[in-house]
């Protein structure tokens, strides 16, 4: 006995439902498939563009508040650095190589990559004192005008405000005196 109940007929209905049962569920596996966050993650991580080059320790990375020219004197600046002395490089190779990407830096690691730029910032100060500017102005940009820690720069409070230098004293009559 044949699958549809029916010998003579050429069409069969129930092998029709079944191609398009088929079909249908090979359309929305399909699109399952698509749809699925890991895939999309993939494709998103591939149009992201990769970071702008000198990022990370040493790299002085988003310096976008910086002239064309600053940037371009600042760079020869850090390349005379490394070439006059490459354990530069090579110890921020190892910093970078040391930070897993994706993960905040821990507290210590903060600490040498600011040792690190420290001693970047003066080995390129040293091969073009030219740049000197150019670092204060990175440095108030990300740390404000005290440097890390605040206005005061070691974390104190910033200084009070400077005195009137005229002889009237202060309105006290609001407070009834």
């Amino acid at each position: 006995m044949s699958p549809c109940h029916n010998i003579n007929e050429t069409f069969c209905p129930c092998a029709v439902s079944l191609v398009v049962m088929k079909r249908t569920f090979l359309l929305l596996s399909l699109g399952a498939i698509l749809l699925s966050p890991s895939l999309t993650k993939a494709q998103d991580d591939s149009s992201t563009p990769p970071p702008p080059p000198g990022g990370g320790p040493g790299g002085h990375h988003g310096m976008g508040f910086l002239t064309p020219a600053e940037k371009a004197e600042l760079e020869k600046a850090r390349a005379a650095a490394f070439a006059a002395d490459p354990s530069l490089k090579t110890e921020q190779d190892a910093l970078q190589a040391s930070h897993q990407p994706g993960t905040p830096p821990s507290d210590a690691d903060k600490e040498k990559f600011k040792a690190f730029q420290d001693k970047l910032d003066a080995a390129e100060i040293a091969a073009d004192p030219a740049v000197a500017p150019i670092i204060a102005k990175i440095k108030a940009h990300h740390h404000g005008p005290g440097g890390p820690g605040g206005p005061g720069g070691d974390g104190t409070p910033p200084p009070p405000p400077p005195s009137s230098t005229s002889n009237e004293s202060p309105d006290t009559s609001a407070f009834g005196t």
